[in-house]
């Protein structure tokens, strides 16, 4: 398909570093001193605990003065501005995030009003938020409100491999999942388009997607007896390939359906406590269903999710009354958000989004009553 002229430019946003290695926090003070001789270090109470003291030995070394806010919510734009006029008032030259996707989607909206750099420190790999040029902002009760494109990423990505080994598995588990998705939600694409930036994308989706299914199951169910390299593989596949693969923005490419569940099932408060990974993975089952794949595919996609321990019905989920009204209410915001699903031949309807919410579900109850009984 030939390139058309005067077509949209294409942006490629990335860190200018990135960093994964066993015992990176130690380096952060180096990488970060040139950037900046203040700092705010931004955590929530758990990564503070963490990997604060390590932060602060290291930034100290290197000559960094620096300040520690503590945040425990949702990323919104309120907390964003309130992060940012604290950096003003102790005039930090940069923002240092350290958690996982709420702290890094609040300080890089920080980044953006305050107009300094980010630093990502992520002390959990449960999603590409380290890396990604966006920030998914919600409501103070945790209601998803906007996904807010930014200018650049955090310029500095610093993953430490070992901090990242003990954390609970449980957001490995949720960050591969949510990898998948760079496949799934991405590929399609490829039926309408042979764009360059567009096939560049999938190739970086695939390579995560062939590194997850080989390694991510093992390394997820013992982050910490594993090789080194393999781990390190997973997280490359989560945060670096991951990331490349939404640095870079086709025109042609299509929205999955997977991401907008996601934000839709966060409508429904009994549905927050489960992570961002795990609602994706089921959403990436539904949006299967609703493109029509075969059987096989769908069992393909259950036994990826199962082998990480992802609850994939809406039992499961946290979804057990009042289910009707409720996914009527989670359907029609993806139809809002997506009226059209560019890799389906004929427009879907909310009904027909519905009932592939529904026959995931049901798939995913057979399907592991079926290895109920093979193990029995």
């Amino acid at each position: 398909m030939p390139r058309k002229e005067n077509e949209q430019m294409i942006d490629i946003i990335s860190p200018k570093r990135y960093l994964n290695a066993p015992g990176a926090l130690a380096e952060t003070g180096a990488l970060v001193s040139p950037l900046a001789k203040r700092a705010l270090l931004v955590g929530s109470k758990t990564a503070l605990a963490v990997a604060g003291d390590a932060l602060r030995a290291s930034l100290g070394a290197a000559g960094v003065a620096h300040e520690t806010h503590e945040y425990n919510g949702f990323p919104t734009r309120e907390a964003a501005q309130v992060t940012a006029l604290r950096a003003k008032k102790c005039g930090a030259e940069a923002l240092i995030a350290a958690g996982g996707g709420r702290i890094m989607d609040t300080v890089k909206t920080a980044g953006a009003y305050s107009g300094l750099s980010v630093v990502a420190v992520p002390t959990i790999a449960a999603t590409c938020a380290p890396w990604a040029p966006v920030a998914i902002l919600y409501t103070v009760e945790g209601a998803f409100s906007e996904a807010v494109p930014h200018k650049q990423s955090p310029v500095l990505v610093v993953a430490d491999s070992d901090v990242l080994a003990k954390a609970p598995a449980r957001y490995l588990r949720s960050g591969i999942a949510d990898t998948f998705a760079k496949w799934y939600e991405v590929s399609p694409s490829l039926k309408h388009s042979d764009d360059i930036y567009l096939r560049l994308s999938v190739k970086y989706g695939e390579l995560a997607r062939e590194i997850l299914e080989s390694k991510g199951a093992s390394v997820a169910a013992a982050p910490t007896a594993c090789s080194r390299s393999d781990f390190a593989d997973v997280l490359d596949a989560i945060f670096l390939l991951a990331g490349l693969c939404g640095s870079i923005k086709s025109i042609d490419e299509t929205q999955g359906i997977a991401h907008p569940l996601y934000n839709a099932f966060s409508l429904l408060p009994e549905l927050r406590p489960r992570l961002h990974g795990e609602k994706v993975a089921f959403g990436l089952v539904a949006q299967g269903i609703l493109e029509g794949q075969s059987e096989g595919e769908t069992a393909h996609r259950l036994a990826l999710f199962t082998a990480l321990q992802i609850p994939l019905t809406l039992a499961g989920l946290g979804l057990t009354d009042g289910v009707d009204a409720k996914l009527a209410l989670v359907c029609a915001a993806v139809k809002k958000m997506v009226p059209v699903y560019k890799a389906l031949d004929t427009p879907y309807t909310e009904a027909d989004l519905l009932a592939a919410i529904k026959k995931a579900s049901l798939l995913a109850e057979d399907y592991q009553k079926t290895r109920l009984q093979k193990a029995g």
